[in-house]
């Protein structure tokens, strides 16, 4: 009988793509459990890459999950599975996106071994495209993560939080209407939660009593969106809700969904993330920390743009150089 069985030390790594980053010298590390009952440690950290002459920049974030299995082949998919709330989390605090988690590597770490199992996904080299980012407040992180994990309504704030990172993913000029789809999805994940933190907090017996204290002949949960959620914004709330319902039966212009999007899209991801973070009880400090620069501001992963503007100097009809169909500006010299 194999005298490491069931006591395997199995490491895998993940990575994503990520708007949000950590120094070189800087990690987050947590514990958590596999849908197997593994208990694993998570290391977070990111790549950092040099793109020439000493210049050191960000690259994809890199996620550690190590523990004990019956064997590597076993541990692969639920160790990487305990990475997947990480990113949404990590979007949420550093309020920029972090990508799909890839599983790397996997290796049996057993000590004592001569042989050893090994996987490994050929994943594309990381891109040496900068892209904006923002820094992960190491600290604040973690206090979001261990709140959400102690919130009684912890799945319900675990969707919207999914939401909140899928909203950006594709947070750029253009792209509002899905953003605010997915937001409205995480405001609507967020309703039952608010009417049962507002319980509480006023000390009712009731929803009918929650209804009645909000004034407002709205049904319950529209008026819960309304007043708490949103804050009582009534150009955010029918904007996003007629954008949001338009753009899923497909009754307005697409024209008339985008433009509502525009005008209420970073209001109603500010209102969002707010209730959430109100909902997970985090402390005054975390919050205060992390709603103000550069945290206020929603990120994608997108690159950073660069543009040329000038005039087009010379006679002749022939504008592009030899061989090629425009003129184009292949640098600039000196």
């Amino acid at each position: 009988m194999d005298k490491y069985q069931g006591k395997r030390d199995c490491i895998v790594v993940a990575r994503c793509p990520s708007s949000a980053f950590l120094e070189s010298n800087e990690q987050i590390v947590i514990t958590s459990q596999t849908s197997l009952g593994n208990p694993v440690t998570l290391t977070i950290r990111t790549r950092w890459i040099d793109h020439g002459e000493g210049n050191m920049l960000p690259g994809d974030l890199f996620i550690e999950i190590r523990g004990h299995c019956i064997d590597l082949e076993t541990a692969l998919a639920p160790f990487a599975n305990t990475a997947l709330p990480l990113v949404s989390l990590l979007t949420l605090s550093a309020n920029a996106y972090v990508g799909e988690v890839d599983v790397e590597v996997g290796y049996d770490n057993t000590s004592g071994l001569i042989e050893r199992d090994y996987f490994q996904n050929y994943l594309p080299p990381e891109s040496f495209i900068i892209h904006s980012s923002n820094k992960i407040n190491c600290e604040h992180t973690v206090k979001i993560i261990e709140a959400v994990e102690r919130c009684t309504d912890r799945e319900r704030i675990i969707r919207a939080i999914n939401q909140y990172r899928l909203a950006l993913s594709t947070w750029r000029f253009g792209r509002e209407s899905l953003s605010l789809a997915h937001l409205w999805m995480a405001v609507e994940a967020l309703t039952k939660a608010t009417i049962r933190f507002e319980l509480i907090a006023r000390g009712l017996q009731n929803e009918s009593e929650l209804h009645k204290a909000l004034n407002t002949e709205k049904k319950l949960d529209p008026a819960v969106r309304e007043l708490i959620i949103l804050q009582g914004d009534n150009e955010c709330y029918k904007k996003a809700l007629d954008a949001s319902d338009g753009f899923e039966h497909g009754f307005l212009g697409y024209d008339i969904i985008r433009n509502h999007s525009k005008d209420v899209v970073h209001r109603l991801a500010k209102y969002v993330r707010h209730e959430i973070f109100r909902l997970c009880n985090l402390g005054k400090t975390s919050v205060d920390v992390l709603i103000n620069k550069p945290y206020d501001q929603p990120l994608g992963h997108w690159p950073l743009v660069k543009y040329t503007r000038g005039k087009l100097l010379g006679n002749g009809e022939k504008l592009s150089a030899e061989g090629h169909l425009y003129p184009i500006c292949f640098g600039i010299l000196g």
